[in-house]
């Protein structure tokens, strides 16, 4: 078994129990909150002010609002300590905070004066806590950030629906089907660096070497620039009450790097990997994508807000926010006007009220204007 596919036990064993989520839709709440209530600042790394509070230390931007300060997260500390070429452990076992400020503060100013990229946000735990707003990254200002919510949208759209659901101990469990850690939560982790997911099928008969299989998909990522988007598909036998994965075959592994001008082209290739879990059912969801893309919705925004409220039941301002994020650079390439172009822009839409309950009913709806094209 590749060594990769022991990360859902190292993630089980090692992971802090607020990390670890009891269902799908609450990570999902979770991430989106998270972006919802995250904000990203560019800056000059000159510009960064290290402060003292009581035995802590805290960061603000000097040419920012007069006296707003910051926590940070272990990562963050870190990739600060690294810029100012400070070791970490020094400056907070060996130095008072005041000292440990100053000298931060002198090695960021005889640095080189760099564009960066602050990420100011909170970090929801599996209990539906929220964490005050901290600073979460420090990265360049070229770097492309990848929301776990956006992913996790993807996983809702095509995942989940084809058989896949938050994979589960399936041997060696005791009468509960606890898994080792004593609680009956899926492999569904996230926490301030990083998130880890993964989903399973039940076994099906055409299996390899002549045995039922189940189909598997592992996912990462990092908003704050710890790892890449991974992924990893293939067939497996169990897993057992330690999250250890049996006898995987026919491993395909992606890795998607945070770089370049748009998330949404990763994102895309994410959803590609998606698609290949159910390579039976790929063929006719592209051709009803081709279609949808032929055909026109309605002639013009107007009409299209009409037909929208009249035969998918959209309220009026719902159908003219679709309208707007249709023209969301997710959608770049789409005719304009046509059934994919507006299915898209209601599930845009959807993503960002934040409710999960409203984000599947419109999903749905999307799903159902594509359809409609091959109906016109």
């Amino acid at each position: 078994m590749p060594d990769m596919l022991t990360d859902a036990s190292s993630q089980l064993s090692s992971r802090p129990s607020d990390e670890h989520f009891a269902t799908f839709a609450d990570l999902r709440d979770a991430a989106v909150y998270d972006k919802q209530h995250s904000k990203e600042v560019n800056v000059r790394s000159h510009d960064l002010e290290v402060m003292p509070s009581g035995n802590t230390l805290r960061i603000g931007n000097r040419k920012g609002s007069s006296g707003t300060s910051y926590d940070f997260s272990q990562f963050a500390f870190s990739k600060l300590c690294t810029m100012a070429g400070a070791p970490k452990s020094f400056l907070l076992e060996k130095l008072t905070p005041q000292t440990a400020a100053n000298a931060i503060n002198e090695s960021l100013r005889r640095s080189t004066n760099e564009d960066i990229q602050l990420l100011l946000g909170s970090v929801t735990g599996s209990d539906g806590g929220h964490s005050d707003t901290k600073l979460r990254a420090i990265t360049s200002q070229k770097y492309c950030r990848v929301w776990d919510a956006e992913l996790l949208h993807e996983v809702n759209e095509w995942l989940l629906p084809n058989g896949f659901r938050p994979a589960l101990p399936t041997i060696n469990t005791n009468a509960q089907q606890e898994n080792i850690m004593g609680n009956n939560k899926p492999c569904l982790f996230r926490g301030d660096r990083n998130s880890f997911a993964f989903f399973m099928t039940d076994k099906v008969d055409e299996g390899h070497g002549g045995r039922p299989v189940r189909r598997g998909l592992l996912f990462g990522n990092s908003e704050v620039g710890n790892k890449a988007v991974t992924s990893k598909r293939f067939v497996f036998d169990d897993m057992c009450a330690n999250f250890l994965i049996w006898n995987a075959e026919a491993v395909q592994s992606t890795r998607l790097v945070h770089r370049g001008d748009s998330s949404w082209k990763l994102i895309r290739k994410f959803r590609d990997e998606l698609r290949r879990c159910s390579p039976e059912l790929v063929e006719t969801e592209l051709e009803i994508m081709r279609q949808a893309d032929k055909v026109l919705f309605a002639d013009n925004k107007e009409d299209a807000a009409k037909r929208l409220q009249k035969q998918f039941n959209l309220t009026k301002a719902f159908a003219e926010q679709a309208l707007e994020w249709a023209n969301h650079q997710e959608n770049d390439g789409l005719k304009w006007m046509s059934h994919a172009y507006i299915g898209n822009g209601v599930t845009s839409a959807a993503k960002v009220t934040g409710n999960a309950d409203h984000l599947v009913e419109m999903a749905t709806v999307g799903g159902d204007i594509f359809l409609a094209a091959s109906e016109s």
